[in-house]
């Protein structure tokens, strides 16, 4: 595995955790509300 493939693998990664760190962290704030 190459250093740029690799690069981008992490990226990738990265960017998929945000989504669902932002997914649970806004259904935590929605199931806050609705109680």
């Amino acid at each position: 595995m190459n250093v740029n493939s690799k690069g981008k693998f992490l990226y990738k990664l990265e960017k998929e955790i945000q989504v669902t760190n932002n997914y649970y962290g806004n259904l935590g704030v929605n199931m806050e509300t609705e109680i």
